[in-house]
Parts: structure tokens; C-alpha cells; sequence
């Protein structure tokens, strides 16, 4: 499973950090003054903000957002940067919207009997239709937000996708389902109980059938977590150490 994730962009009439900055993005090096920070995080973590919807009163909004003034980072492969130099294009403001709570299922198959030929992974983004039930009303909000009258005076309009392609619902559906996309895949080697056909590891973490072999990272979860998983690999982790330590066998003393 994974969380499916849209971005979407926009532009307001006035510089952002990004630009007082003058950040590029493309060619990323010493000379970029947000190379170093977008290496370790989202953009320059200063001016990413988040916020987190339930259901609304339509049921339709359940989803976890982040939004940014010093650049859509999560809008890279649709927005043309340059090469080197500045951004050429002043006041973007990005969103990014994920699904913290999908029904939808993917899988990973072996290729062949060659366990050097690369696994087919398909994420089954969106493959239960609540998921983009959820996605869509998301989408809604997201734009009833960026059309609210205290935004009014400051917004240019929207960057990315060009609005003239996402005026019906059948255009929003298309460009939905082809930007989803998500960097929280887990529960590949979920664990559960010996009857489950599709549990892979017991309540130790180990593969059934095996001592001493571990797995101890997110495709160890049995359904994905509401949230950003690291926190709960680092959990896992901890249980991981508590075990191997606690089966541990000490040597025996040597004697002459």
C-alpha cells in the first residue's frame, strides 16, 4: 500500500522567499543558495506548512496537505526549470495532497525464476473507488480554498495543471489519475498470522520458516499507517532490537 499523492500550483502576485533567494532548481550546486536545504528537506523547510482534513460534511475530504511559498518541489517533473540562474518564474505557490487512509491495494510479482531480473511493481493507485472519492473531494477543497475571497487581491491564478484542461469532471479524473503518484509504499512483506495467505513474517519480524532472519522496515506493516511511516519503522526498529537481543545466546566460557 501506499498514500496516493496529487501537486498542484499556483501563482500570486507577489515574490515568495524562493525568489528574494533566487533559487533555481535546475543544475543544483554550490552556487544555489536552496541546494543544501532542499537536500534535506522539502524546499526550505521555513515555509512549508501542513494541514490535516478529516471528513467534511459531505464525507468527501479525508487527506493531508502540505503547501509552500519557496516552490512547488513536489511539482518537478511539470514545471520547466532552468539550467542554471534563477527561477524564471516569480510568486509559485505548490500543494501537495495524500490519502492517509487508502483502500487500494498494489502488488509486487517476481519477473522470472532469475533473482536478478527486477520485481513488477504495480502500486494499484486509486484501484478502489473510495480512494478517489477522497481524492477528488480533496481537489474540491483544495480549490475552494485558492478561490476564497481572502485570497482574492493575491492570486494570479493556477500554474500547473493549465486550468483551461481541468474544467469537467471527466478532465479532473483524467488529470488526477495521471499525476498520482506516492514515496510511502509498505506492507510488501506484511507481517500476521501463519493462516493469513498473504502474511509473509510472524509477530517476530522473521520470515516463516526461518531463525535468524529479520525484516525490519516498512513492508514489514500489516496495513499502511495514517501517517508519515517513518516514525513507525522507528518503532518496529526498537521491537526488532528487543527481540534479537532477547534470543540471543551468550557463548560458552572458554576453558583452557
Amino acid at each position: 500500500q501506499d498514500h496516493p499523492q496529487f501537486s498542484t500550483s499556483y501563482q500570486i502576485n507577489s515574490p515568495t522567499r524562493l525568489d528574494t533567494l533566487n533559487c533555481s532548481y535546475g543544475t543544483r550546486g554550490t552556487d544555489d543558495p536552496c541546494a543544501d536545504p532542499y537536500n534535506k528537506y522539502y524546499g526550505t523547510i521555513e515555509s512549508v506548512g501542513n494541514l490535516d482534513w478529516n471528513f467534511d460534511k459531505n464525507n468527501e475530504v479525508e487527506c493531508h496537505a502540505m503547501f509552500s511559498t519557496d516552490y512547488p518541489i513536489w511539482d518537478f517533473d511539470n514545471v520547466t526549470r532552468p539550467q542554471d540562474g534563477p527561477f524564471n518564474v516569480e510568486g509559485i505557490f505548490g500543494w501537495l495532497v495524500e490519502i492517509m487512509n487508502p483502500k487500494s491495494k498494489g502488488t509486487v510479482r517476481l519477473a522470472s525464476s532469475d533473482p536478478t531480473d527486477k520485481p513488477i511493481v504495480n502500486p494499484g493507485y486509486l484501484s478502489d473507488p473510495d480512494d478517489f472519492r477522497k481524492m477528488r473531494g480533496c481537489w474540491d477543497l483544495v480549490q475552494r480554498i485558492m478561490s476564497s475571497d481572502s485570497l482574492k487581491d493575491k492570486l494570479t491564478g493556477m500554474y500547473h495543471p493549465d486550468p483551461s484542461t481541468v474544467q469537467t469532471d471527466e478532465e479532473i479524473e483524467e488529470f488526477l489519475r495521471g499525476i498520482v503518484w506516492g514515496h510511502h509504499a509498505t506492507s510488501t512483506c506484511r507481517m500476521g498470522r501463519y493462516c493469513d495467505p498473504v502474511a509473509v513474517l510472524d509477530s517476530q519480524l522473521r520470515p516463516y520458516g526461518s531463525q535468524n532472519l529479520y525484516v525490519v522496515d516498512a513492508s514489514a506493516f500489516p496495513k499502511i499507517v495514517s501517517g508519515e511511516p517513518t516514525f513507525s519503522v522507528y518503532m518496529l526498529a526498537q521491537k526488532a532490537y528487543m527481540n534479537i537481543k532477547s534470543n540471543i545466546q551468550p557463548c560458552p566460557v572458554k576453558t583452557k
